[in-house]
């Protein structure tokens, strides 16, 4: 790859999701990878841990993704 066709971001902060029944649920978004920056076709490659909680029913899901 060549110098500037990817790089990695991330969206620090909790996102908090409501639905119509009053379930509530808050995400922390993982860190992410974009490749092929100088490309037509971008790839979008999510790394380290996906976290969301049912703030509701008090589950909490932890997603690994290994890039």
């Amino acid at each position: 790859m060549g110098a500037f066709s990817k790089v990695n971001v991330s969206m620090p902060g909790r996102v908090t999701l409501e639905l119509p029944d009053a379930t509530k649920y808050s995400m922390e978004y993982p860190k992410c990878e974009v490749e092929g920056l100088m490309k037509a076709e971008k790839i979008l490659n999510a790394i380290e841990t996906l976290t969301i909680k049912d703030l509701t029913n008090s589950y909490e899901l932890m997603v690994t993704f290994d890039a």
